[in-house]
């Protein structure tokens, strides 16, 4: 019954996240593996859209919404939902949950004056507090924000307008690239354990 187009979630402790809908009627889905039982933990009517992002510390359910106002990102506890940040007042996307459920990154689109970029941005749950990562080179798109297993760095790819581009790791107030591929840009997929390598789609 999952919505095919909606990426489902992998939570951090191996739950499923996944969207349903009937009519305008929209759920958010939480399925345990380990008995395969389904519990919707969100629900609401709505024709633009709630996507699951993930659990925080805490244990809350945390969606994105849609709306004429555009993106805003929600902490939904015993149901009750909150904003936490008003993300967009576009469409953003690429939502990724820190490992330690603290913080999340997102992609929101920013108008330049002659095209539409979308920036990295990373907001702390506890206290709602977004900000914008360094443009490393300026004015380009960036693209698949991806945490480090331990949640202390973040990859970020690029587009490559200016030649080859490479994946950006951003570590706390540090910033370092990694080899560029010889033509085009990386893609991140995945860290391995201890986060000495990243596999990319080239």
């Amino acid at each position: 019954d999952a919505d095919l187009l909606i990426q489902p979630v992998l939570n951090r402790d191996g739950a499923i996240l996944y969207r349903r809908s009937n009519g305008q009627r929209q759920e958010i889905v939480r399925v345990d593996v380990g008995n395969a039982s389904r519990t919707a933990v969100y629900q609401e009517d709505t024709t633009f859209g709630i996507f699951p992002v993930g659990e925080d510390a805490e244990g809350d359910l945390i969606v994105a919404r849609l709306s004429t106002a555009g993106t805003d990102l929600l902490r939904v506890r015993d149901g009750v939902p909150q904003v936490i940040v008003h993300a967009s007042d576009h469409l953003a996307r690429g939502w990724q949950i820190a490992p330690d459920g603290k913080s999340v990154a997102y992609l929101a689109p920013e108008v330049r004056s002659d095209r539409v970029v979308y920036r990295a941005h990373v907001v702390s749950l506890p206290d709602g507090k977004a900000r914008a990562l360094a443009e490393t080179p300026a004015g380009t798109d960036q693209f698949s924000p991806l945490w480090t297993p331990g949640g202390d760095a973040l990859a970020v790819g690029q587009d490559a307008r200016g030649g080859p581009s490479a994946v950006t790791v951003l570590e706390g107030g540090r910033t370092r690239t990694l080899a560029a591929p010889a033509r085009g840009f990386d893609v991140p997929l995945s860290w391995s354990d201890g986060s000495a390598y990243l596999a990319v789609r080239s």
